[in-house]
């Protein structure tokens, strides 16, 4: 009688490779949306034009003061519309002192066509932030 030695090599890459793919790990710092939908970079680097002129374009508004991206404990600020307005009419100055700033466009991974524009570090823009 044989000896029934299990699954070989070659069927257990060939179910490894049939299963769908698993979801890449998610960080405490992971950003999302205030009802929880995760968050997406399409760009780094904006300039302060371009966020001013994305956010007078519908964009949301989303700011967190250390760098860090929103990780616990450091909760996003997330500005209503009129803050939003008023945001478009004024140009946001990055800074580089203790938490150099930076802005970047990010959007729900299930809705390419929410866009935001998330402010990191020391950003000032108006009376809005820092």
């Amino acid at each position: 009688m044989g000896r029934d030695r299990g699954e070989t090599f070659a069927q257990i890459v060939a179910r490894t490779l049939a299963e769908p793919p698993r979801p890449e790990p998610e960080g405490p710092s992971t950003p999302r949306l205030p009802d929880g939908r995760r968050l997406d970079e399409v760009r780094s680097g904006l300039t302060p034009g371009e966020a001013r002129e994305l956010v007078a374009g519908g964009a949301l508004l989303a700011f967190e003061g250390c760098g860090c991206g929103g990780g616990p404990g450091c909760e996003p600020r997330w500005y209503d519309a009129a803050e939003r307005r008023r945001a478009a009419r004024l140009l946001p100055r990055i800074r580089a002192r203790s938490h150099p700033g930076w802005i970047d466009l990010w959007s729900p991974v299930d809705d390419a066509t929410t866009h935001v524009v998330y402010v990191h570090g020391e950003v000032l823009w108006g009376d809005l932030m820092w």
